[in-house]
């Protein structure tokens, strides 16, 4: 761990602080950082520490494809699928920049501005060490909580205060194969050892799994219990453990006969699970692709979906759940009985590639993007209609923010803006 030193710090001209933390301050920059209540103007991939990838903004028709940088030379990346499934790399939005990981054929995390054609920095630029471009072939999405952004990558991670362009602090922990970093303005969590982390210090809180319990799906925090999803058996079935958020201790475990890849969901009282068997282990899958709400308090099932074809993990709003799906594209069930409320009925391979590669929709307060190696889509959040698709090879998770989706592609950075407002 390497705390940067009082001068250092008040070096960056910046009030270092997040909401309910206190840290050395000086004169005010740009970007102040955000009381809780504000926290959903600055969304990370999936939207917030609860999973259910909801981004609070409208995202206005007709649709227009923005440039906001290019690389030197085209992302390819020989066994791309891999790099997706460890590190799950996306991108981060404040009202300045864009944040990205994997870029380029360095795949080095990357500012660049939210609505300019201007590069702001690369990590190597303000970094204090000589890094090397392998230590960022499995970067997670970054996390931004206040005004402070928060990477970590292979062999560290570092908190970044992006209007002076310089390192807050550095933690020289290493990033375990399938973890992810998230978090808000209280907390840091590495979702494959639900360990906590003090984003003030970078200093680890506690850890609550290790490696031998299986291959981490994804983590999910509401604000009285916390679900984390594992792959188990080899891979070839699910487990989902439900935490009491005041002393983490574990507060019932469901087992499923499939595998889960994604974070569950938290909403109102339900933690809604999807088991997808198109990725599983040696033995094929007997009932690819269901969807689960449990009772957050004990784990019990309050209802199930059987929908064979679902893939990768869901979306939720306030009433509605959305399951993207291989054959209907996406279907939108009932959060309070799993009912049926419309498909899509459009493949899902034909909107956005491969569907055992797709990303977890993230859901607009009037849409819900859908994206994979292969395109982007906007879908109607109310009936299902295709608003808008393109066949952009995507790199990484999209975000919604301010009313428009940006994503990272094999060769740029884009956002996808209402053609009124560009």
């Amino acid at each position: 761990m390497r705390l940067l030193t009082r001068r250092q710090v008040l070096a960056t001209g910046g009030m270092l602080t997040l909401s309910g933390c206190s840290m050395l301050s000086g004169k005010e920059t740009p970007g102040e950082p955000l009381d809780a209540s504000d926290t959903e103007k600055w969304p990370m991939y999936r939207g917030d520490l609860a999973q259910t990838g909801q981004a609070k903004t409208r995202l206005e028709a007709p649709y227009e494809v923005e440039r906001l940088w290019g690389y030197g030379e085209s992302l390819t990346i020989p066994d791309h699928r891999s790099l997706d499934y460890v590190s799950r790399p996306g991108i981060a939005v404040t009202d300045r920049a864009v944040y990205a990981t994997a870029v380029d054929t360095d795949y080095e995390p990357t500012a660049v501005h939210r609505t300019e054609p201007e590069q702001l920095w690369r990590l190597t630029d303000i970094a204090d060490d000589d890094l090397k471009s392998s230590a960022f072939a499995r970067t997670p999405a970054p996390v931004v909580a206040g005004s402070e952004v928060f990477i970590h990558s292979k062999y560290r991670r570092d908190r970044i205060n992006p209007a002076e362009e310089k390192l807050v602090w550095t933690d020289e922990t290493g990033l375990l194969y399938g973890d992810r970093l998230t978090g808000n303005h209280e907390k840091l969590y590495l979702s494959g050892s639900v360990a906590r982390i003090d984003p003030e210090t970078g200093n680890s809180i506690s850890t609550e799994r290790t490696r031998e319990n299986g291959s981490d799906g994804g983590l999910a925090v509401g604000d009285d219990v916390a679900a984390h999803a594992l792959r188990v058996d080899g891979s070839r079935s699910g487990l989902v453990v439900g935490f009491d958020t005041d002393d983490w201790s574990v507060e019932w475990e469901e087992q499923f006969t499939e595998p889960i890849y994604e974070a569950p969901a938290i909403h109102e009282g339900q933690v809604f699970v999807l088991t997808d068997g198109s990725r599983g282990g040696p033995d094929p899958s007997s009932e690819p692709g269901t969807v689960v709400a449990l009772d957050s308090d004990d784990g019990s099932e309050n209802w199930r979906a059987d929908l064979s074809g679902a893939r990768i993990g869901v979306g939720v709003d306030t009433e509605t759940l959305y399951a993207p799906h291989e054959d209907d594209g996406l279907i939108a069930l009932a959060t309070s009985s799993g009912s049926r409320q419309w498909s899509l009925d459009e493949p899902l391979r034909d909107l956005i590639g491969d569907p055992a590669w797709a990303y977890p929709p993230v859901v607009a307060d009037d849409a819900v993007v859908l994206g994979g190696p292969e395109g982007l889509a906007i879908v109607d959040a109310t009936d299902g209609e295709i608003r808008w698709q393109e066949d952009l090879r995507l790199r990484g998770a999209p975000a919604v923010a301010f009313g428009d989706v940006y994503a990272l592609t094999d060769d740029r950075i884009v956002a996808v803006r209402s053609s009124n407002s560009v």
